[in-house]
């Protein structure tokens, strides 16, 4: 029987519950439990990444990021004033800023 594909946003729900549930599980052991691809399960741990809902770390570690790092994290892209960027989970003053502007 052919399992038919999963539309990208309930696979970006599936996979997101399950990080919730247990952080250390990686995306191997995700594509077998939900029956994708590792390449699908990798196109959605990078749209829950730019959603600001996970943060993938080193060796493929992944975080749930907070509320609170969600909304700093929106704040930061989508705000003109804001003075700092976050890159890689590092806080920076932005390029374009002098100090005390």
């Amino acid at each position: 029987m052919h399992q038919q594909a999963m539309r990208e946003e309930d696979l970006d729900w599936e996979v997101y519950h399950l990080i919730v549930a247990d952080p250390a599980r990686d995306a191997g052991f995700l594509a077998a439990h939900l029956g994708c691809s590792p390449a699908e399960i990798q196109a959605s741990l990078q749209r829950l990444e730019r959603a600001s809902l996970i943060e993938q770390g080193d060796g493929g570690r992944l975080r749930v990021l907070s509320v609170q790092e969600m909304l700093i994290r929106c704040q930061a892209r989508y705000c003109r004033d804001i003075p700092f960027v976050i890159e890689g989970g590092v806080i920076k003053q932005k390029k374009d800023r002098e100090p005390g502007e």
